[in-house]
């Protein structure tokens, strides 16, 4: 019973590291594209989730199609496979052909003529900014850590939402080391690592 209980925690264990390699909001996204896979495997005669090859995954792909899933499951459907495909040690390019990466290119761009235009956020007007700033972080300019953090966040990201179109998720890639002060020494430069070709991402 003892050796079966170590072999179950270290099971655990190695389970937990595996699941926490990845974001917990994007493995989350994934376990929902691999249970329906399962389901979908396990009703539908002559395929197998055991098996999990080329015949499971374009059928599933095909179907994804016919419900007319949504843009956001397209983009997690390869990834959340491959991740299955990787805990079987089975090669993801025997299952994922060239045929099977153009029907999910294709799923993804009937999906995306689907969406609904994005709408931006209106930019906060300048004025309410420099309100925030002069109450909340100019008078504890010497002594900073009398500066309301919650407050600061909103504020630097109403100044961010202002100035730049960078993606909100790119805040989590921020360092100090992407803060500099401005040659004239009235600004501060913010430079968002993820941000790649976005021309306002500084």
């Amino acid at each position: 019973v003892g050796s079966e209980m170590c072999i179950r925690d270290r099971q655990e264990a190695g389970k937990d590291m595996f699941i926490g390699h990845r974001a917990k909001g994007t493995m989350e996204g994934y376990n929902i594209v691999q249970k329906r896979f399962k389901t979908f495997c396990d009703e539908t005669t002559g395929l197998s989730y055991k098996v999990l090859g080329i015949k499971e995954v374009s059928r599933y792909v095909i179907d994804c199609k016919i419900r007319k899933v949504p843009y956001s499951y397209w983009m997690k459907l390869k990834p959340a496979i491959v991740k299955l495909l990787d805990i079987r040690n089975v090669d993801k390019d025997t299952v994922f052909t060239t045929m099977v990466d153009k029907l999910i290119q294709g799923g993804k761009r009937e999906a995306s003529e689907r969406r609904p235009p994005v709408k931006k956020m209106e930019a906060l007007a300048q004025e309410c900014i420099e309100k925030g700033l002069k109450k909340y972080v100019w008078p504890y300019v010497e002594d900073v850590m009398k500066i309301d953090l919650m407050k600061l966040r909103i504020l630097f990201r109403w100044v961010v939402a202002r100035h730049t179109l960078c993606r909100f998720d790119s805040y989590s890639y921020l360092q100090a080391k992407h803060f500099e002060v401005s040659s004239c020494r009235t600004a501060i430069n913010v430079t968002f690592p993820k941000g790649k070709t976005d021309q306002f991402r500084n």
